[in-house]
């Protein structure tokens, strides 16, 4: 099952943001001059999917490659770029691969008068930073827009300002420029024209504005760098990891059921490993306790329980009351009118609440009398996500955490018998230097620089330590010293001459 996402992507549209150094090392340009200068590096991307065509926006980093995010060539089985000449060249195949962080590296064939590479930016941005963004919006041509860098933003950052957005991993340049459904994947720069990040999603719940997100620089160059080494994947071959895949990420921001899949699937990776099999097996209520709702965290999944007085119905949902805490209950089917009609405006009392339910956050709200109390919007799950639909989501999870938890006992077991290694590396080692020694013959004429592997009543082998070439010596041409040294070694020698003879030709 795909994830989905709160907030709203520019789906394969949005203009790719990149996140520069500090500007003053480069001169500012009018931004007439800075878009001519732009111009010829960004792309057009048509990427053929399965119901159709997707549009978005690339940009050039170098002679063969292109950047643009993943959202927009996700699923697509061909690739076009179209220049600003009109040329269109299709794409070689894909070089890397990031869904977290929505950026792919694509390789290209083309006339290297074509390939114009923007720099780069190695470090993130100041904020206040005044850039530009551009894209090919609406798949209606090349465009710019301008603002500032507003801020950045890690994922603990992001998931502060909604938990929904906490799947989003790397770094991201909050900017106020304006994106719009067809800029994903093209460049915000720099009034020098250095990239500064990729613009990727939009954030826009009710009562925010202007927030809009591009992959930081210093992301773009980490794929880049893993880009030059990596196998070219051509776009027929790919298998897509998760069938029926949309091109975008996240639903249309008007889709409520979309907003509640994307908050049961952060619910979901909340779970203990334990809870995760009870819900495939269909007992919901196991892994998701009753709670009161003051004590419910935002996006957590709980039952509530109880007697529910409903105070108001509203356009989008009902206003309820369960003990002395307040609550909006949200229903996606709810016809408001119908309602009113069939029940009336005055308060419903002792309405029963034994179901389970999507926590969203808080919102405090100050009463005509003065006290502060909360609305909690909550979404019911029975009747609105098909327990289908549920058990789709923690088998996916749970699966992802079956193959996480193969992996790390794989690096365990991996590290663990690199430390065996090591040990007994170490332990030929030592051995080894304690059966080395400069042999002298008893008339001092013969010198060696050699380790004994080998002894018998009569002679000793010898691997000599330049040039590990084994010589068997008798012992009675030896000195007394080394006779009687040897003899101290007997043992050694004898129970570990031939791994540590093994040590001495392959050290590694």
């Amino acid at each position: 099952m795909q994830k989905t996402r709160f907030p709203r992507l520019i789906v394969p549209l949005l203009t790719s943001l990149t996140v520069l150094a500090s500007s003053s090392a480069y001169a500012q340009l009018p931004l007439v001059d800075l878009t001519k200068k732009v111009k010829n590096s960004v792309v057009q991307i048509e990427s053929d999917i399965p119901n159709g065509k997707s549009y978005g926006t690339g940009f050039v980093v170098s002679d063969k490659m292109v950047v643009t995010n993943h959202h927009v060539i996700d699923s697509a089985s061909k690739v076009v770029l179209i220049f600003q000449d009109g040329s269109r060249v299709v794409v070689d195949g894909m070089l890397h691969d990031d869904e977290d962080r929505d950026i792919a590296v694509l390789s290209v064939s083309v006339d290297a008068k074509k390939m114009i590479p923007l720099k780069l930016a190695k470090a993130y941005p100041d904020q206040g930073l005044e850039v530009a963004a551009y894209g090919n919006p609406g798949n209606g041509g090349f465009s710019v827009s301008k603002g500032i860098v507003s801020a950045l933003k890690d994922t603990k950052a992001l998931a502060a300002i909604d938990p929904a957005l906490a799947v989003y991993e790397g770094v991201w340049v909050q900017t106020d420029a304006a994106i719009s459904p067809g800029n994903s994947g093209g460049p915000l720069v720099d009034y020098s024209g250095t990239v500064i990040g990729m613009n990727t999603w939009s954030y826009e719940p009710k009562g925010f504005q202007l927030m809009n997100f591009a992959l930081s620089c210093v992301n773009i160059g980490e794929a880049i760098e893993k880009a030059k080494t990596a196998k070219l994947a051509k776009f027929e071959n790919l298998t897509p990891s998760k069938p029926q895949k949309p091109t975008s990420r996240a639903p249309d921001k008007s889709s409520l059921l979309g907003q509640i899949i994307t908050q049961i699937e952060f619910a979901v990776k909340q779970l203990p490993d334990e809870a995760l099999p009870h819900i495939e097996n269909g007992d919901i209520e196991f892994a998701f306790p009753t709670a009161s709702v003051t004590s419910i965290k935002a996006g957590q999944i709980a039952r509530l329980r109880g007697l529910t007085t409903i105070i108001q119905v509203l356009d989008d949902g009902i206003l309820m009351k369960l003990g002395t805490t307040k609550f909006k209950a949200i229903h996606p089917n709810l016809n408001a009118a119908e309602f009113r009609a069939k029940f009336g405006d005055r308060p419903i009392f002792d309405v029963p609440t034994d179901n389970v339910y999507l926590i969203g956050n808080p919102t405090a709200y100050t009463t005509v009398i003065g006290t502060t109390s909360y609305y909690f919007e909550i979404f019911p799950l029975n009747g609105v996500v098909p327990e289908s639909e549920l058990k789709s989501i923690v088998q996916e999870e749970y699966a992802r955490r079956k193959i996480a938890a193969a992996k790390a006992a794989e690096l365990r077991r991996l590290a663990e018998a690199k430390k065996q290694a090591t040990l007994k590396k170490n332990r030929y080692r030592d051995a080894a230097q304690k059966l080395q020694r400069t042999f002298v013959d008893s008339t001092g004429e013969f010198k060696i620089d050699a380790f004994a592997i080998k002894m018998t009543v009569f002679s000793v082998t010898l691997m000599t330590a330049d040039d590990k070439r084994e010589i068997e010596v008798p012992l009675n041409k030896l000195s007394r010293i080394d006779r009687d040294w040897l003899s101290g070694k007997a043992l050694l020698i004898k129970s570990g001459g031939d791994k540590i003879k093994e040590y001495l030709l392959d050290p590694e």
